[in-house]
């Protein structure tokens, strides 16, 4: 999607892999072969509404400034767990989900000790009260 030095931007490449590294390969008129190596760190995300598969690298940049950011038709969505396997990408969507669980973990962890803490306050005051008003109930 995005326009590298080689290939203009949505234009149709294949993405092969070849002795443990993977490549955007495309062959233009006149013999010309281009070949682009892609990084190891990429990862596939499985859209929830985009028909296309989504392969990227820079997972913190924005879509517009990453360095390759790839396309692929949904129909290959069905088997994205063999093309994780045989591709060796990162899927995004697993990575988004486990920060999911670890921030209501650690969010459900505050809210425990907020809770506690709530509750030792309000026994602590409750216990000064008890003693001021302690104090003047003992006197006849």
């Amino acid at each position: 999607m995005n326009k590298t030095s080689a290939l203009y931007k949505r234009e149709q490449c294949y993405f092969i892999r070849s002795e443990n590294t993977n490549y955007l390969f495309k062959k233009r008129f006149f013999g010309k072969i281009i070949k682009i190596e892609v990084p190891h760190d990429a990862y596939i995300k499985k859209p929830f509404i985009f028909r296309f598969l989504k392969i990227f690298t820079d997972e913190a940049l924005q879509t517009k400034m990453r360095r390759i950011y790839l396309v692929v038709k949904h129909e290959h969505g069905k088997d994205i767990a063999k093309f994780i396997e045989k591709a060796g990408l990162i899927d995004y969507n697993a990575m988004l989900e486990e920060r999911k669980r670890k921030k209501n973990e650690e969010m459900a962890l505050k809210m425990q000790q907020m809770k506690t803490q709530a509750t030792e306050n309000i026994t602590a005051v409750g216990d000064k009260v008890k003693g001021l008003l302690g104090g003047f109930g003992n006197r006849k």
